[in-house]
């Protein structure tokens, strides 16, 4: 536990010690009306005292298991876990130091590892890459270290098998290398979907104590007061573990949210760069291709390069004007001065008529006078 106020108990004549602020102690009893016992060492003596329920209230007591950089100094454990986030080389080489067996140090990649570095190199491809990454990142942020010896016992505690520590110049200095924007939209997204995955990791375990605060809430006064609470307690408990529950999940989801529209964002950007790309190809052909015009005319490729729109299209039609005339010039002369006779027109065919077939000879026709019938004058009277 850790004391976080001071008590001169021994001012008020109350024959117990002092209990100042930062002292570091355990747990040994608990009771209703006395408080918790704590006890420590100070001065290579053990000392101990109760801590009132009025200043537990208040807030006197906390949970030690962390503590900062500058208290720690001068103290020994057996183990130390170093949280190195925000830590610089003189502050951090004290709380390296501070274990016998061993001192184990946390490094939030995602935090340390700028972001133009993470679109560079994408993700590691295994577990050794990462963890050099991450201290070569971490080292590019020590830069009070002049003699590099913070480094080199960094690099010397990587395990077997790790990729060489990378220098921190290269990677600090990555700033000449222009990362396109949506590449640099891409690796964001990417580290907000992994910040949210970690917040929905812990959503089981708040939900379990949800659960288990709902049922303690559900449960008789009686027991409740034995179990050192009561029923506002125990319900405001329940409360508490919904709202973190609802607060995790709404972190979570506005993460994946910010990520979907940097990934849409980055999208699109890539889409722009490659039409761009296309473009670009296309009017390098096409400015390739009118080089000869544009030498013709005294234009340099710097020259060709800056025409617009209007320019290049009247140098389209000079260029195929030009290339009308080649082929005009390579047509091969005619060996005939005169132009060729026409044909004579074939003669009309004429249509015969079938000849129909002649009858046989029949008797002659003999003609065999009558009377001659008719009106006339003295005719028929």
């Amino acid at each position: 536990m850790l004391v976080n106020s001071n008590d001169y108990r021994s001012r008020r004549g109350d024959g117990e010690v002092d209990v100042l602020n930062g002292y570091r102690g355990v747990v040994t009893a608990v009771d209703a009306n006395r408080g918790a016992r704590i006890a420590w060492r100070h001065g290579g003596r053990p000392q101990q005292a109760w801590i009132s329920p009025k200043q537990l209230r208040r807030g006197d007591l906390d949970l030690g298991y962390a503590t900062t950089i500058a208290s720690a100094q001068g103290m020994t454990t057996d183990r130390c876990h170093v949280y190195g986030l925000g830590a610089d080389a003189r502050g951090l080489y004290p709380a390296m130091s501070r274990a016998r067996e061993r001192t184990d140090l946390y490094l939030p990649a995602a935090e340390i590892e700028p972001e133009i570095t993470r679109a560079r190199l994408g993700e590691a491809a295994d577990e050794a890459q990462a963890l050099a990454r991450a201290v070569a990142a971490y080292a590019a942020t020590l830069t009070d270290d002049e003699d590099q010896l913070l480094l080199d016992e960094l690099a010397a505690r990587l395990p077997e098998g790790t990729p060489d520590l990378p220098a921190p110049a290269a990677a600090d200095h990555d700033d000449d290398q222009v990362v396109p924007e949506h590449e640099r939209q891409a690796a964001q997204a990417r580290a907000l979907i992994r910040q949210a995955t970690e917040l929905e990791s812990a959503l089981p375990a708040l939900r379990e104590e949800y659960r288990l605060a709902e049922q303690r809430a559900e449960v008789g006064r009686l027991r409740l007061m034995m179990g050192r609470t009561n029923p506002a307690a125990a319900r405001a408990a329940a409360h508490q573990a919904g709202e973190r529950i609802h607060h995790v999940s709404g972190q979570a989801d506005a993460l994946r949210d910010r990520a979907r529209k940097l990934s849409e964002q980055a999208r699109a950007g890539r889409e722009r760069q490659e039409s761009a790309a296309v473009a670009a190809a296309q009017r390098a052909q096409h400015l390739t291709a009118l080089e000869p015009v544009a030498t013709s005319r005294a234009l340099t490729r710097a020259e060709l390069a800056t025409l617009n729109t209007d320019g290049l299209t009247k140098l389209d039609h000079a260029a195929w004007r030009k290339g009308m005339a080649g082929r005009s010039a390579k047509r091969p002369p005619s060996r005939i001065s005169a132009p060729p006779a026409p044909a004579p027109a074939p003669a009309p065919v004429r249509k015969t008529r079938t000849p129909r077939p002649t009858p046989p000879p029949s008797a002659p026709y003999r003609h065999t006078p009558g009377p001659i019938r008719g009106r006339g004058p003295g005719i028929g009277r």
